[in-house]
C-alpha cells in the first residue's frame, strides 16, 4: 500500500519495536515472510504496511495495534521473538499468522465468492449442531 498519513508514524514504532527486540531487518522481515527491502520501505515510511501485518506484528511482539496506529503512546514490554516462547506459544503464533491469512485472502474474494463460503459454512454450522 503506498504511502499516506500514518505511514511515517507506523515506520518509527515499527522501528522502535525492532530495536527492543533486538532484530535486525532481515531477522523481522524474515520472520513475517517479506522481503528486507519491503520491511525497510515500510520503516522509512514509503509504504504502509497491509492490515494483516499490523496485526501480525501486534500480536506476536505483544504490542498494542494502538501504538503501532500512533494512536496510543502505551507500549507493553516485547516479549523475545522465539527465544523464550515455548512450543505450545509458537505453535499459537503461527496459527495467528495463518488465521491472518486465511483472512486476507477471503477478503480478496469476490463478492459473489464471498457469499458461497458464508454459505458454506453456516451449512457445515448448521449440520454439526443437528447432529
Amino acid at each position: 500500500m503506498k504511502e499516506n498519513n500514518n505511514s511515517a508514524i507506523i515506520g518509527e514504532r515499527l522501528i522502535s519495536v525492532r530495536k527492543l527486540n533486538n532484530l535486525s531487518i532481515e531477522e523481522i522481515s524474515d520472520y513475517f515472510g517479506i522481503d528486507p527491502k519491503l520491511w525497510a520501505a515500510y520503516e522509512k515510511g514509503l509504504y504502509t504496511p497491509d492490515f494483516r501485518l499490523i496485526l501480525s506484528v501486534s500480536h506476536i511482539l505483544n504490542i498494542s495495534p494502538s501504538y503501532l496506529f500512533g494512536q496510543s503512546d502505551d507500549i507493553t514490554k516485547p516479549s523475545t521473538l522465539l527465544g523464550d516462547l515455548s512450543e505450545e506459544q509458537l505453535l499459537e503464533k503461527k496459527v495467528w499468522l495463518a488465521f491472518c491469512d486465511f483472512l486476507d485472502a477471503l477478503n480478496n474474494l469476490t463478492e459473489e465468492n464471498k457469499a458461497k463460503i458464508l454459505t458454506h459454512i453456516k451449512n457445515m454450522t448448521d449440520d454439526s449442531i443437528t447432529k
